[in-house]
């Protein structure tokens, strides 16, 4: 009976593990689109133009993107328990400066931010998700997963758009306040470190990393700009 009770706990633990980390990366995955919606209220606000307001957008996307490939190095200076709190935390704290933001400027650096806490919950949601799961449960805890990545972009404009008119575009920022607070104390009681994984200072490619940074943006130069100048 005991035996029987302990595994129960075990399985529910399992899915309150599941479900903490499935909610980091949907907010992670749902904040690429919702912006796209709020864009025209947000080029009122702001008295930018549509190329300029798209920085919006491709400030999140490009940190998040970089901090992606940075995450095992994170998670093994910090602890990856201790990286996937702060990337919820700094996502948090982000939202609320987008939301607060009263100038483009300020905007494009709140969303750099966001995305640097975005890009850290992706990785480390997958490698507790293949941690947490024995082999022949990973397949349906990752179909789990993907399942809420996919309806998170689906969510993402539907949700934006709803906000957007009833409340204004700041409240595209804010709903992700509640969220990552609940996420953030989730992770803080349920998560822990694998016994083999080993802190450290571990060794960086900052050439590469500059060099992607540096590829992304341009290549958002020419998508947005390069027809449009085109004189040919």
């Amino acid at each position: 009976m005991q035996t029987a009770t302990t595994s129960a706990q075990t399985t529910a633990g399992k899915w309150v593990i599941a479900g903490t980390v499935v909610l980091g990366s949907f907010v992670s995955v749902m904040d690429i689109s919702i912006v796209n919606v709020a864009m025209p209220q947000m080029i009122s606000t702001f008295g930018v133009s549509l190329d300029a307001i798209t920085w919006v957008a491709v400030a999140y996307s490009i940190s998040e993107i970089i901090l992606v490939t940075m995450s095992a190095w994170f998670s093994r200076l910090l602890g990856r328990k201790n990286f996937f709190v702060l990337s919820f935390m700094v996502f948090t704290a982000a939202s609320i400066l987008c939301g607060l933001a009263r100038s483009l400027e300020m905007m494009i650096f709140a969303r750099i931010l966001q995305g640097i806490g975005g890009g850290g919950l992706i990785p480390v949601a997958q490698a507790i998700m293949l941690e947490t799961f024995p082999e022949e449960e990973r397949g349906m805890a990752m179909a789990i997963y993907s399942m809420g990545i996919t309806v998170a972009g689906v969510v993402g404009p539907v949700l934006g758009g709803w906000l957007t008119d009833a409340y204004g575009w700041p409240w595209i920022f804010y709903i992700n306040v509640p969220i990552g607070i609940l996420g953030t104390v989730l992770s803080i009681v349920v998560l822990a470190d694998p016994p083999h994984l080993q802190r450290g200072l571990a060794r960086i490619d900052v050439i590469g990393i500059v060099l992607l940074a540096v590829g992304l943006t341009t290549l958002q130069l020419v998508l947005e700009r390069g027809e449009r100048e085109d004189s040919v």
